[in-house]
């Protein structure tokens, strides 16, 4: 029945995608110095609606329709400009998971049969573990958005084998491999290429280390987006996007499966939450001051005879003693290089109480 609820909930998410409006991708202009004169003169002269917004060092450009981002594409690839285009989510194809094959199964196997139950299978990859290369039994399918896609997830057996179809989480940020920037693809660039290796002016499949012959001859290692000592893919870059781990309303079917309180918990119930924890944390911090009192105030004098209790009871009065003393002011005045002779005397001085009155 879960499993049910999975599969209507990717094919109801897919399918509301799929028919509802959605708006045309900006084309991502790199900013040159008298860009408002280009947007006036792509308006005016080459008769485009176009409307820009500031983006950091780029320019977004929006446009209406797909034949005005054809006909603006082109205009700048005359100008010599550099620019990208973000691929629209509806020519995208509908990635899935594929689980219950053996890591033997053959991919073409896959996409025949696929075919044979009227899907319009673009490719099929098999998922590879990260740092071993080990195939593993998952195998990720590219899938034409025609009006039959959301009946993958209703598949069960396939090749004679039980088998479950899951949406594919994309849990990397897609990196361009001519330009090494983000959120594009390659055949959508028109950015300057730089080398994923050494961040020279060249496309990464013309690096010169590959052809370098001794370790001399070998450019350093260099970052094309922060210049550090490392490879322009590498995931603890500085300038690499950070995923977006906050947790949504409803969260997903994982997420409440492992905690039915989290992604499911209203406005209201987190603001109360979020402040019982600022209260919490308030509270524990005025008590650090009184540690002391609450270490020797609350310890209980055991019901037995003998030398434990009277160790704990001199403990018990030892502790109402030492709580006169201002141990914070003193530590603080030790870090500020106060003199430690000071220090013991004004211990002592607390130890001792004050000098009884002459007679």
């Amino acid at each position: 029945m879960e499993t049910e609820n999975v599969e209507n909930n990717a094919a109801n998410e897919l399918s509301t995608n799929v028919n509802k409006p959605h708006k045309i991708p900006p084309i991502i202009l790199r900013r040159i110095a008298d860009y408002q004169i280009l947007l006036k003169r792509i308006n005016t002269i080459q008769k485009i609606k176009c409307l820009a917004k500031e983006s950091g060092e780029f320019v977004k450009l929006f446009v209406d329709t797909p034949e005005e981002v054809l006909k603006l594409t082109k205009y700048l690839e005359e100008q010599q400009l550099e620019f990208y285009c973000v691929a629209d989510r509806t020519a995208r194809p509908v990635k899935v998971v594929m689980r219950g094959l053996g890591k033997e199964t053959n991919t073409e196997d896959i996409k025949t049969e696929l075919k044979e139950l009227k899907f319009e299978v673009e490719k099929v990859n098999q998922l590879r573990q990260i740092k071993t290369k080990e195939p593993l039994p998952l195998f990720q399918v590219h899938l034409a958005r025609t009006p039959n896609v959301n009946e993958i997830y209703k598949v069960d057996n396939l090749l004679y084998h039980i088998a479950t179809v899951v949406k594919y989480e994309n849990k990397s940020v897609r990196q361009c491999f001519k330009c090494q920037t983000w959120q594009h693809s390659a055949d959508k660039c028109h950015l300057k290429p730089k080398c994923v290796v050494c961040a020279g002016a060249h496309e990464s499949k013309n690096c010169p280390n590959k052809t370098a012959t001794s370790e001399e001859q070998k450019l350093p290692v260099k970052c094309a987006n922060c210049g550090g000592q490392h490879t322009a893919s590498y995931k603890g870059c500085p300038k690499y996007p950070k995923m977006d781990s906050k947790v949504k309303v409803g969260g997903t079917y994982a997420d409440r499966v492992r905690n039915p309180i989290r992604g499911t918990e209203s406005t209201n119930q987190r603001i109360i939450m979020n402040q019982k924890s600022r209260t919490e944390a308030t509270e524990n911090k005025q008590g650090n001051n009184q540690s002391w009192a609450g270490l020797f105030g609350s310890v209980p004098t055991p019901p037995i005879e003998g030398g434990w209790k009277n160790i704990i009871e001199f403990i018990a009065e030892l502790g109402k003693v030492l709580v006169k003393i201002d141990f914070p002011a003193l530590t603080e005045k030790l870090k500020n290089n106060g003199s430690i002779v000071d220090i013991i005397f004004t211990i002592v001085e607390k130890l001792r109480g004050p000098f009884p009155a002459a007679k």
